[in-house]
């Protein structure tokens, strides 16, 4: 296989994959000898002998339908070379279909071939050429482009032809042009067409003869009834493929749904999202007297587009509905309500499983089944299907093979079609989803429904019968439906109780399950070690963005492999040495950058090459861009106090002062509150440990502790109040956003009330302030969680459990001790058994992690303090809290 991302259990970077050579092939043989080809796993890139490409300017865009891509290659490349100018392609036909795809952004949407004219001249003149051997192509729109004339795949826009990336904090980057002042402003690339303010239209005036623009999306050109009959209201969503609109029919006044398909994208199976729509308007007429699926009012055209009109389902997505109403997340349940939760998911799936048997009864494949795709009304519990996009008739329909990741069979991505059997398997993963809102895991841990299951019958009680039903789904490829329903119907809740914690723990038990399980994670990691690399040297998430980072590179898996065993793998110690001393460019970052590295480093007594990357920190232009702990000033100054507190060194503790007078300098206040965002910016305000407040006041109460100034006691309280403003309770669990502007609230260590609350610990161990105990009191339960969606330290059981070790610790409380093995028992449901070792599941994704964030490592290093009783960890510096209190300095 040339592509790569194949592995069973590892996450591979898509820009691994080696493209095929089919495109390249045809195109080399056109070029004259000088011309070369520089082909990349997405762009194949034809450079001309002469290296005379502007960095910017009006650059032709030409597309292709699917199956036409050597046509079209055959008319553009011979105008391009007599014109001398460079280009690029999509290289190979996976990338063109990723390009048609429903799911490929719409701002680089169909663009097969990018072209870059020298100057202007040469551009119109282009234009002009590949006017006359395109103009009766047919193929998709470019969204972000201006269409020439009336050519259907001929495009232009102005933009960058080499890339200037400009990079935040958080290693997001974003696409730059030089404006008229010679400053870097922002290449946007949206859904249509936008000329750079600083560029003259004069260009355009001359290119817009006869020109056709495509009717808007956004519904605010023309206000006419589509297809005669619907007033479009909103958008509810855009795709590739088209957008999802609410709509009133002005015969009925019944709001309904309007589906749109473009030409030529979303192409799948060769067909595009055009015959999917006349196929689901068909297949919704054959079910239209089941009362399962949404009555389709039309198909109708408008211009290019396709348009089905369907009624709206009442209710709410099974995910979201189960999302609320689980009861397994929350400690605070009590034996009714979890008995009540039970006894209602137990009918949910029975009617599931009815409305899957009335859609094959019918000679219908759904294809797609999932959470996302069921409907339930909370108040009857009745349940239909939405979205028949990837449904089919076998026989009769070119069958698509669109899945959801954790309701499919891994084999499934090498397979074009789908049939009875995929149906009844995602049925059988929606009834594990229905108690765990994440089935991914099924495809990583065989046993993963036989564990988790055997979990719930132990912890709440429930009926046996309901794993016996998810088994025969699961394994029965033949799996009569009507059987499976007569096995729910013996299920039983009456027995079902509320999570119990048991305090009959025995340390000495813990101690030795914790020893074989972190023994089987080092096992592994030792045996999957790829130090030939330069980049991931462990099977790591699609987080991963720089080698050497703490959260989601080797710096964390090093820093716990230093601190779970005292020593490193030998070959993986030099790999990071080496790999350290050539480090340059870094982000200032704790997590993701010099500061933390340099943190790890000092751990490791590589001081000279630690304090060299620390002075990366001091002068990257991103130092004060951002201020939280985790990617900003706060992480940099909380790394010079840890150095000042390994080495006694003055100078170290005198540079973190000087970055508290920067936050000091930088804040605004609020209602008793220091900020360092503003809430009106488009990504609001970070919430949290490594993004909020919290985090900085994290940094401010050490550097008080360390100096005994009260102005930085003063300045985190302030800090830490800001994070405290933005907890709510909701359901009777205390959460938190990860950003002011969005309403998920989460418990977890790096983001949510875990983390919030391990600065409060501390900041009520130093100031004994009731208000702090009381936070600390009553989000006990919110935090108590055995079940979660994910395992991993920031975002995850570990978090938490590690969390209830700093409640235990600092409060004296046995509760938290027990609170604290729940976690740990909890981590028998992800942990994924290897022949070389036992490793832990990518956030609610289907390959493994070995990363300190989110992965083995971090969960590793929990088990181990739980197994000693040990410090914290997760970089803090307690021993200078600890120092303080022994002073008895009083304030």
């Amino acid at each position: 296989m040339r592509d790569l991302n194949v592995h069973p259990d590892f996450y591979i970077p898509f820009e691994w994959r080696k493209p095929q050579s089919e495109y390249y092939d045809f195109v080399s043989a056109i070029l004259p000898v000088s011309w070369r080809l520089r082909q990349d796993y997405f762009w194949t890139h034809v450079m001309s002998p002469d290296d005379a490409k502007p960095v910017q300017g009006w650059k032709i865009h030409v597309s292709s339908r699917w199956g036409n891509e050597y046509q079209t290659l055959e008319k553009v490349v011979p105008i391009c070379l007599a014109h001398q100018t460079e280009f690029k392609f999509a290289s190979d036909s996976k990338i063109l279909k990723t390009l048609l795809g429903k799911n490929c952004t719409r701002s680089a949407s169909g663009k097969f071939i990018t072209i870059y004219p020298s100057d202007a001249t040469r551009f119109k003149a282009l234009l002009d050429a590949l006017y006359l051997v395109l103009k009766d192509e047919d193929g998709p729109y470019i969204l972000s482009d201006r269409p020439y004339k009336d050519a259907k795949v001929l495009f232009y826009r102005y933009g960058g032809f080499k890339s200037f990336e400009v990079k935040d904090n958080f290693n997001r980057t974003t696409a730059c042009i030089i404006n008229a002042d010679f400053q870097y402003t922002e290449d946007k690339r949206d859904a249509q067409f936008i000329l750079p303010d600083f560029i003259d239209d004069t260009l355009l005036l001359a290119l817009s003869d006869k020109e056709s623009t495509e009717q808007s999306t956004t519904l605010d050109v023309d206000t006419s009834l589509f297809g005669g009959r619907y007033d479009m209201q909103s958008v509810i969503k855009f795709s590739n493929a088209g957008g999802v609109y609410l709509a009133e029919d002005a015969t009925t006044k019944e709001t309904v749904i309007v589906k749109e398909a473009r030409p030529h994208v979303g192409v799948d199976a060769d067909e595009d999202c055009i015959a999917r729509l006349h196929k689901e308007f068909r297949i919704l007429q054959r079910l239209a007297d089941t009362g399962i699926a949404p009555q389709a009012y039309g198909l109708f055209q408008e211009w290019q587009h396709w348009y089905l009109a369907q009624q709206i389902v009442d209710g709410q997505t099974l995910r979201s509905y189960q999302l609320q109403q689980c009861r397994i997340i929350h400690s605070h349940t009590t034996d009714e309500q979890m008995r009540d939760w039970v006894a209602n998911t137990i009918q949910i799936a029975a009617s599931c499983i009815c409305v899957l048997q009335a859609v094959h009864d019918r000679g219908i494949v759904f294809g797609d089944l999932s959470l996302n795709n069921l409907m339930i009304d909370p108040n009857t519990l009745g349940i239909k299907l939405i979205d028949f996009e990837g449904a089919c008739e076998p026989g009769v329909d070119v069958a698509v093979n669109f899945y959801t990741p954790g309701f499919a069979k891994s084999e499934r991505l090498s397979r074009d079609c789908v049939d009875y059997p995929d149906d009844v398997y995602a049925l059988g993963c929606v009834l594990v989803a229905m108690f765990m809102p994440s089935s991914t895991l099924i495809n990583l841990k065989q046993d993963y429904a036989e564990v988790f299951f055997s979990a719930l019958q132990r912890d709440i009680g429930l009926p046996p019968q309901y794993l016996d039903c998810v088994r025969y789904l699961l394994t029965e490829p033949e799996a009569d439906l009507q059987h499976a329903l007569s096995l729910l119907s013996d299920a039983d809740a009456t027995s079902v109780h509320a999570i119990r914690l048991n305090t009959e723990v025995q340390h000495a038990d813990v101690q030795a399950r914790a020893t074989v399980l972190i023994d089987d994670v080092l096992r592994y990691n030792l045996h999957h070690l790829q130090l030939d690399r330069r980049d991931r040297v462990l099977p790591l998430g699609p987080e991963s963005q720089h080698a050497l980072a703490v959260d989601h590179g080797a710096a964390g898996v090093v820093y716990a492999w230093h601190h779970l065993t005292g020593q490193i793998p030998e070959d993986l110690y030099n790999w990071f040495v080496r790999r350290t001393q050539m480090a340059t460019e870094l982000l200032p970052g704790l997590l993701n950058g010099a500061a933390g590295l340099a943190w790890v480093l000092h751990d490791l007594d590589i001081s000279d090459t630690a304090d060299r990357i620390l002075q990366q920190a001091a002068t990257s232009r991103q130092l004060y861009s951002n201020m939280s702990l985790g990617y900003g000033a706060a992480g940099y100054g909380y790394s010079l106090l840890h150095r000042w507190h390994k080495t006694g060194d003055s100078k170290a503790l005198a540079a973190a002062c000087r970055v508290a007078a920067v936050l000091q300098e930088k804040a605004s206040e609020r209602d008793g509150a220091l900020y360092w965002e503003s809430e009106s910016a488009p990504s609001g305000i970070g919430v949290g440990l490594w993004e909020g407040g919290s985090g900085i006041a994290l940094f401010l109460l050490y550097l008080f502790c360390a100096t005994k100034d009260p102005q930085y006691l003063q300045l985190g309280k302030q800090a830490l109040q800001a994070d405290l403003n933005y907890g709510k309770l909701t359901q009777g669990s205390y959460g938190f956003p990860r950003r002011s502007n969005v309403s998920i609230l989460y418990p977890y260590l790096g983001y949510g009330t875990a983390g919030v609350a391990s600065v409060a610990l501390r900041f009520h161990a130093v100031t004994a302030d009731p208000q702090y105990r009381q936070f600390i009191d009553d989000i006990k339960t919110s935090v108590s969680s055995k079940y979660t969606v994910n395992s991993g330290l920031f975002s995850g059981v570990t978090g938490l459990g590690n969390y209830l070790l700093d409640a235990y610790q600092f409060l004296q409380d046995e509760d938290y001790y027990y609170l604290a093995c729940q976690a740990a028992d909890a981590l028998q449901v992800f942990s994924v058994q290897r022949d070389e070792g036992v490793c832990f599941p990518a956030n609610n994704r289907t390959k493994v992690n070995t990363d300190y964030a989110d992965g083995s490592a971090g969960t590793a290093l929990f088990l181990q303090r739980l197994k000693q009783l040990g410090d914290n960890f997760n970089f803090m510096i307690d021993p200078i809290l600890h120092a303080y209190q022994a002073g008895q300095v009083k304030h």
